[in-house]
């Protein structure tokens, strides 16, 4: 394969990788509307509603409503915590970078012409293939040894 036309398969398969992670980290907006936000919402609430009388005294089922909806504040940042979204989210984000930056650095390697293609693309390969083997927070299912052969 001729290293122009190396570079640019690996610039675009690098830049896929990039926009996959990229759109993992944007599917997450809407969970994290749910369980970040509405938990702070829902806490500002219980503030509201203890500091007037009138409503810490209303109760659904004779449990208070301030309870109840700091309960489903705990729950839901419970669920956040424990599917670790923000250790997911960081790794979407790094991945993505790394993509990027190694697409980037493929697309205008071969305009350097005092450089050694041959190392660089050897040292970039390297790169992708340990990104690829460094997203076990990813894929929490499968062992290690398994991402290595994918």
């Amino acid at each position: 394969m001729e290293p122009d036309n190396f570079f640019k398969e690996l610039s675009r398969e690098a830049k896929y990788n990039s926009r996959i992670y990229q759109k993992r980290q944007n599917r997450l907006i809407a969970p994290n509307l749910i369980t970040v936000l509405l938990p702070a919402l829902l806490s500002t609430i219980v503030a509201i509603i203890s500091g007037i009388e009138a409503y810490s005294k209303v109760d659904i089922a004779g449990i208070p409503v301030a309870s109840l909806l700091s309960g489903l504040s705990a729950i839901l940042i419970t669920i956040h915590r424990t599917l670790k979204c923000d250790e997911y989210q960081a790794e979407c984000l790094r991945l993505a970078n790394l993509y990027d930056s190694i697409s980037t650095e493929a697309k205008y390697i071969s305009l350097l012409e005092s450089l050694d293609l041959e190392k660089e693309g050897l040292r970039l390969i390297r790169e992708m293939a340990s990104a690829s083997r460094d997203k076990s927070i990813l894929d929490p299912h499968l062992p290690k040894t398994e991402s290595k052969n994918r």
